[in-house]
């Protein structure tokens, strides 16, 4: 299934300023990655060089939300009968709303959560959508739940813990997984598979 059928299911893609995308350029990609001493994955740079901060809009407007079910199970307080909600990708940090700037969001969560992650997008709320960029995490997709976040060295009990702390981050889909995770917008729910990712890869390329 190529990237555009995928869009349509969740109920089309569209660009969070309202005036077009505003995908973010090489340099402002190579940028970040300079910064955080990593390559992000083929399949994030071409999305991110396509169309940057985005959301779907669902199947209707009753029903305007598109889901998502993780490897981890999610806690009742953020996943009702096991699908949380997908709300945002960030992107560029030229558009006039710097809370959907990439940069913005990595550099306001840096230290706040292990540094092999990044965020790339949200739940409309406290919860996180994070990108692996290093180590074992790499290319995996992860939520970082804040509700028990330590907010200071005393509560986390050193600053490499404060670092480093996963207590709250949850597993939404493991590279080579197959059905590792999904994303539902109304009854229609999308099993998201490795072999999806690379569908994507290719036709954002084309």
């Amino acid at each position: 299934m190529n990237a555009e059928a995928i869009f349509d299911r969740l109920g089309g893609i569209y660009a969070i300023y309202g005036q077009g995308f505003k995908p973010l350029s090489e340099t402002e990609i190579e940028g970040l990655e300079t910064s955080l001493d990593c390559r992000f994955p083929d399949v994030y740079r071409q999305f991110l060089l396509k169309y940057g901060a985005s959301s779907f809009h669902g199947t209707s407007d009753d029903d305007p939300f598109v889901y998502f079910r993780s490897i981890t199970l999610l806690p009742d307080y953020i996943a009702d009968g096991g699908l949380a909600i997908f709300d945002t990708f960030f992107g560029t940090n030229n558009g006039p709303k710097q809370a959907y700037s990439l940069l913005t969001r990595i550099n306001f969560y840096k230290g706040r959560m292990p540094s092999t992650l990044i965020p790339i997008g949200d739940d409309g709320g406290a919860g996180l959508i994070c990108l692996g960029i290093g180590g074992n995490d790499y290319g995996q997709i992860f939520y970082w739940d804040q509700a028990d976040e330590a907010l200071s060295e005393e509560e986390s009990g050193s600053r490499e813990n404060l670092d480093g702390a996963r207590d709250h981050v949850l597993i939404l889909q493991q590279t080579g997984a197959a059905h590792a995770a999904s994303l539902q917008a109304a009854q229609a729910e999308l099993e998201l598979r490795r072999a999806s990712v690379t569908d994507i890869e290719h036709t954002i390329q084309q």
